[in-house]
């Protein structure tokens, strides 16, 4: 019995299922890697068998497509025009086992197909999947040609083009081309994006190398608003029988999950997604993030990350509030850390619902990415985006180089939107840490200085600072600090960071970055009675002192305690090694007066509309019910 008969059956009943349901909403691509003889002979979560790939046209048939070869659809898209009922099959990176098993049953089914081809390297083990068999060779292409399969373009190497830079970039677009012509006998009109990844010069560099279209690996039916340089596919794999491809092309368009790709491989491999050299890791395990936390470390310190995008922040905040799921997205080259994401997810019904680790707290936070890595970038963001899966990443830093990757990534069918939200003041300090006082703009401040420092000797007063550098002189200022924090807090309620959900975590972090001489506290007295305090972070390797709250007691308002704490932590900070003071979130009339620049932070969604839109109902039950009041404030 052949793979065609075989599939008789199960194609029968599943026509029967799907009785009905006419293709409609938009073409297809089934986008294929491996095909082997056996199921015993599958080596990869996208190798099908042959008896898979002959259910799967039958499938596509007995549901009112028809198959055309993928320029067909191509210059349909290109040109704006409907491809409601076409299929297209490719197979992406020519491998030999297509041409063993593939190619005679598609001539035996009449079903046309294009290879999508690697110009270097033909009849060798690809480097970019070396577990994989060879590639075909050049006699086994031009066979394909003669019995009548189309050539389209994957590049000179099948490397990311993401990040290349403008040579490289335009040698694999562009450098094979003729040679694959030559191979076709006509032009090669149609592009393949190693990986599905691409940025926005990936993109100008295909328009103008003249490709009438390009296919990507995100998911999803081919209809007239998509962009011609960005069609989507459905990736095929082991896991589709013929139910669930059924299942697939039967439902309406708008129903389909945006990324196919990272379902498959995460649902076969783990949380583990390898490509070109790089390998991302969704990491789950809080012992596993923490082994991370030297790379981690110096990824942030080569890119000149703050306080709060570090393992010690994070990962402490994660082991005293954290809920739901770890999910620290790393990508490694080799074994080199090159993007971090310190996230965690929560679940709002079927839907994960991505943010930062700090989320809550007012933690300005951002995708770490190694200079120059873009591919990295990508790779890490087209693993997050899953169907499941939306990204709602408050203050994020608007100046980081990873938000590029993700717009790059938006779409019709699942946005990227990047909203304004906050700002953080910043002071470049001059020569001594109060030089910028002496500023036009710094006018005001240096009045209100000079009036509490009037009012201080007119009451009599004195003022006076004490100040933290270990661990041990912590622990002594920590009852007048919390002293001050509940008389704030009484007076005007904000968020009291020693009291729970959150001192236990403010304790623990704060102790260890005493510990390790990261940490500055500073009280502030008026005679004896304490009246405000300071909490920083320093960043030695940025030279940055964070400042990460500071609040005062209201009965010590008369003598500006807000300036005056300000005036003695700019002064010391050049002893401790700080050329650069960040005040974190808020634009508040004191911080503005202390400053002279700053960072914008913006609010990041990203995700399918459906997905949203089940994350939405689920939040408004759970309000229904009492289970959360403030959705900005904590985890769903």
């Amino acid at each position: 019995m052949t793979a065609l008969d075989k599939s008789s059956g199960v194609v029968a009943a599943v026509g029967r299922a799907a009785s009905g349901r006419a293709a409609h909403g938009g073409g297809i691509v089934l986008a294929y890697h491996d095909v082997v003889g056996t199921r015993t002979e599958l080596r990869d979560p996208l190798d099908v068998t042959l008896a898979q790939l002959v259910t799967h046209v039958k499938v596509v048939r007995r549901l009112g497509f028809e198959v055309v070869p993928l320029d067909a659809i191509g210059a349909r898209a290109a040109r704006g025009e409907p491809t409601d009922g076409l299929a297209a099959i490719a197979f992406d990176d020519a491998l030999e086992g297509v041409a063993r098993h593939a190619l005679p049953a598609l001539v035996e089914l009449d079903a046309p197909a294009t290879l999508m081809v690697v110009g270097d390297g033909w009849g060798e083990h690809p480097a970019w999947w070396p577990q994989m068999g060879r590639t075909m060779t050049g006699v086994e292409l031009a066979e394909a040609v003669t019995l009548g399969f189309d050539i389209a373009a994957h590049t000179r190497t099948h490397v990311s083009l993401a990040g290349l830079e403008p040579g490289r970039l335009r040698d694999e677009v562009c450098g094979t081309r003729d040679r694959l012509e030559q191979l076709q006998g006509r032009a090669v009109t149609q592009f393949a994006y190693p990986f599905g990844h691409f940025d926005r010069a990936a993109l100008d560099a295909v328009a103008d190398a003249g490709y009438e279209a390009a296919y990507t690996f995100l998911n999803g039916r081919i209809g007239v608003d998509d962009d011609r340089l960005r069609l989507p596919r459905l990736t095929m794999g082991q896991h589709h029988d013929a139910t669930r491809l059924a299942y697939h092309l039967a439902r309406p368009a708008g129903t389909w999950p945006d990324h196919q790709l990272d379902r498959v491989v995460e649902q076969h491999t783990g949380d583990v997604i390898p490509t070109a050299g790089l390998r991302c890791e969704l990491v789950s395990d809080p012992a596993r993030a923490a082994d991370l936390a030297d790379a981690w470390d110096a990824l942030a310190d080569e890119v000149g990350a703050g306080p709060l995008v570090r393992p010690s922040y994070a990962l402490t905040w994660w082991h005293h509030v954290g809920q739901g799921r770890l999910l620290v997205g790393a990508v490694h080259d080799g074994d080199r850390l090159v993007a971090l994401a310190p996230l965690h997810e929560r679940r709002a019904g079927p839907i994960g619902v991505v943010r930062w680790l700090g989320h809550g707290l007012g933690t300005v936070s951002e995708v770490l990415v190694a200079p120059g890595r873009d591919d990295a970038a990508t790779l890490l963001w087209t693993t997050l985006l899953s169907p499941r899966r939306v990204l709602d990443l408050v203050e994020a830093r608007a100046d980081s180089p990873a938000l590029a990757a993700l717009v790059a990534l938006d779409r019709p069918r699942r946005p990227v939107t990047v909203t304004p939200r906050d700002r953080c003041p910043v002071t470049e300090l001059g020569e001594t840490g109060l030089a910028h006082l002496e500023a036009p703009s710094a006018r005001h401040a240096r009045r209100v200085l000079r009036r509490a420092d009037r009012d201080l000797a007119a009451d009599g007063r004195t003022y006076s600072v004490q100040v933290a550098v270990d661990r041990a002189k912590l622990e002594e200022l920590l009852p007048d600090l919390r002293q001050v924090f509940d008389h704030a807090e009484a007076a005007a309620p904000k968020q009291h960071l020693l009291h729970e959900p959150w001192g236990g975590f403010t304790l623990d972090y704060l102790r260890r970055e005493a510990d390790a001489g990261r940490c500055i506290t500073l009280v502030a007295y008026v005679d004896e009675h304490p009246v405000s305090f300071l909490l920083a972070l320093l960043t030695p390797s940025t030279a940055t002192m964070s400042l990460f709250t500071t609040r005062y007691d209201p009965a010590g308002a008369r003598y500006s305690p807000g300036h005056l704490m300000f005036r003695e932590t700019f002064r010391i900070a050049p002893d401790h090694g700080v050329r650069r003071v960040d005040m974190l979130l808020g634009v508040s009339q004191t911080k503005r007066q202390w400053s002279n620049g700053g960072y914008d932070t913006v609010e990041v969604r990203a995700g399918s509309s459906a997905a949203w839109r089940v994350v939405d109902a689920a939040v408004a039950l759970a309000e229904r019910r009492n289970h959360r009041s403030d959705i900005s404030s904590g985890s769903l």
